[in-house]
């Protein structure tokens, strides 16, 4: 399976101008078959927008990822800002290319920033399952990946709650060593593939990020990256032998 990621400087609160260019960067990449496609955190507008970026579900960005996930025939990952029911969530849509589509609210809201997520964010309650060609995939977002109970996996009849757990964030240079140690970490605890993309350059708060998005099999170790331009990687992943390393290495058996 083919898993594109794209890292980048968002334009601050100008989602026209942010989904234009995502757009151009995937053209430009069509001749590789794509299964998934994952975009940052928040990547219409960047971490900390005003909430005038906040959008309906079915909004300028949502259906801008099913015309995405419909063009290339691929499931499309990413978070966006949402206004539903006079609450505000940080939320990572999984949009299939047939027009179903699964949400996750960000649970853990990052409270240190200039502007604390906590105080302008619903948390989310339960994290989600999405089921695609054979993969069961977890959405996790940004400060998540802090807290392991989140990601836990576990077992039910030797079958996994999920296989690839991806992490979209806007994650600070300044903490570019946490990033790098919990996500392989995250990886070997869960017995999991395990994609974290992130941004690139520096935001209207004068945050700064270094991008670093990353892969990891099951055993911690970095997965080969194929650099298709300074925006898109490709990365593959393999069902086949994560099952067959969890079979000879069962840590997660109950």
């Amino acid at each position: 399976m083919n898993v594109l990621t794209l890292e980048y400087d968002i334009q601050w609160q100008n989602t026209d101008a942010n989904l234009a260019y995502l757009e151009e960067e995937i053209a430009k990449v069509q001749h590789v078959k794509i299964d998934i496609i994952i975009l940052p955190e928040l990547f219409h507008c960047g971490f900390g927008a005003d909430i005038s970026c906040a959008e309906i579900m079915h909004g300028t960005t949502h259906r801008w990822m099913q015309l995405i996930a419909q063009r290339y025939d691929t499931l499309v990952i990413g978070s966006v800002m949402i206004k539903e029911k006079g609450k505000l969530y940080n939320r990572c849509i999984a949009q299939h290319p047939d027009g179903k589509y699964q949400t996750y609210d960000k649970i853990h809201l990052f409270c240190q920033g200039i502007v604390p997520e906590n105080t302008q964010f619903t948390k989310g309650s339960s994290t989600t399952i999405i089921y695609w060609r054979g993969v069961k995939i977890m959405p996790l977002i940004c400060f998540d990946i802090r807290f392991p109970a989140t990601s836990m996996n576990y077992t039910l009849n030797n079958e996994y709650a999920y296989d690839l757990l991806v992490y979209v964030a806007n994650w600070p240079a300044a903490r570019q060593h946490a990033w790098d140690t919990l996500l392989p970490a995250r990886a070997i605890e869960n017995q999991s593939y395990v994609i974290g993309v992130n941004r690139t350059g520096t935001d209207k708060n004068s945050i700064k990020y270094s991008g670093n998005t990353a892969s990891y099999d099951a055993a911690g170790n970095p997965l080969r990256t194929q650099i298709l331009s300074p925006v898109c990687s490709l990365i593959y992943i393999d069902i086949e032998k994560i099952q067959e390393f969890r079979v000879n290495y069962p840590f997660l058996d109950k």
